[in-house]
Order: structure tokens, then sequence, then C-alpha cells
């Protein structure tokens, strides 16, 4: 029953994502868009990937673990957007860090949650959880879909270098589907904060072979919507301090 609702809440998103505008209005991106399907997978990993079996047939895998990582996210900003408190809200993303990296499960989520002192029984907090949440996961999966439209996961001549700019171009799709998101500060949020999660996970300094360095994607989603992240309370001037120190922390520990 849980894979069946994991399946039928990615269809929900899905369905939304490809319906924006940005995406309908775009030949291209649309007859993509139609041709991809959508899979949830149970493993507990946080992990997403899309593939194209031919230039009719796509698909987008989104695990478990990532939707119960939004789920986190959703209620650690819920609460910030309650508290305001710039540091909680880092101790919280760095103490779930390492226990998610090892197991994302619905438990491990819960338990997270019931450390942190919150209340699933508030339904306002309930309300906006869910709404991070979703939007969060449905910023995962505009990722994953411009990866398909704009052609990543057809091409052949595969460099590392190729491999993080399309990473970065994929983010700027994104980006402007959130951009026309009904709840649009929900999904800006929990964007950035879900890749906030993913540098607590990789803290590291080096640069990795595929993707462009999660600090560097945080700073580039912050300058896209920095309006929006100072009405949230964060300057700019602050969010390296917010970030972990490549230094301070060790995941596999």
């Amino acid at each position: 029953e849980e894979t069946m609702n994991s399946q039928m809440y990615l269809d929900q998103i899905f369905a939304q994502v490809c319906g924006t505008a940005y995406v309908k209005h775009n030949p291209i991106y649309n007859h993509h868009a139609q041709n991809t399907k959508i899979n949830s997978n149970n493993s507990t990993v946080v992990n997403a990937y899309a593939t194209m079996m031919d230039l009719d047939h796509s698909k987008i895998v989104i695990y478990d673990g990532l939707v119960m990582a939004a789920s986190l996210v959703g209620a650690i900003l819920a609460d910030y957007s309650k508290t305001k408190n710039l540091a909680t809200l880092r101790e919280r993303f760095r103490k779930a860090a390492p226990t998610l990296a090892k197991n994302s499960s619905k438990e491990t989520v819960l338990t997270l949650i019931g450390e942190f002192g919150l209340n699933l029984e508030d339904a306002v907090f309930m309300d906006s959880l869910e709404t991070y949440a979703y939007y969060g996961v449905a910023a995962v999966v505009a990722h994953e879909l411009g990866h398909i439209v704009l052609g990543h996961c057809a091409a052949n001549d595969w460099t590392e270098v190729l491999s993080r700019n399309n990473e970065r171009q994929a983010d700027l799709f994104a980006a402007q589907i959130i951009e026309v998101f009904p709840a649009k500060s929900y999904g800006i949020y929990a964007n950035m904060f879900i890749e906030v999660l993913f540098l607590w996970m990789s803290p590291s300094n080096y640069e990795p072979s595929t993707h462009p360095h999660s600090r560097e994607r945080v700073y580039n989603m912050y300058d896209s919507h920095d309006v929006y992240f100072r009405a949230f309370g964060l300057e700019r001037a602050y969010l390296d301090l917010f970030l972990p120190n490549p230094d301070e922390y060790d995941v596999s520990i």
C-alpha cells in the first residue's frame, strides 16, 4: 500500500510539473514530458535519476529515501517558519545528515522529528510540512525532467565537465518550473534546503566528478531568488556560515 501511495504521490507531482506553461508551451519539452513515465523505488537511499530508452520513451525514478528526506526538510522548514532560529535550522541539518546518509526510511525520519521536538499533531504545522515536502520533491522531479528534455540522457559524448554542466542546466530548468508553481516560495525554499541537506551529507571540499559541488549549487539557488531568502531571514553574507565547514564534519562517523 505504501508503494502504491508513493507512486500516486509521484504521479500527481509529475502531472503538475508537466502541466506548467513552461513545459506545455514548448513543443520539444512537451513531447518528451508526454513520453516520460515516473516510477517510485522503495529503496531508502536518497537518490533520483532519469534515463532515456529512445527518443519516445523515457523514465524518471524517485527513491522513497529521497521522498522521506524531503519530508524531514519540510518539517525543519515548517518549524523554522515559526521560530526564525537560524542556529537551530543549521544544527538540525547537521544532525540529520549522517543518519539519512545511512538510512532515509519513514521510521528514521519520524525518529528525527521526535528528537527535534516537532509536533505532528499540529494541523497548521503539518500543512506547512506537507507543502514544503511536496514542492521539494517536485523540484527534484523538474530537475530530472530537465535532463530528459534538454537531451542530456541521449548524449553519448560523456565527459566529467559536460556532466557537471548538464547538472547546472538541469538546475536552471528546475528553477523555471519552480517559478510558476502555485506555492512558489515553498518550492524555492525546499529546493535549496534539500541541496543544503545533500551538502551536509557530503561536506568535503573537493569537486565531485559528475556533479557541481553542492556549495556552488546552494549559492546559485540563493542568488536566483535572493529577495525570497532575505524575506526568509537568511542573508547571503551569513550563508557560508550556515553551511558546513568541510573540515568539521565526517558523515562516515
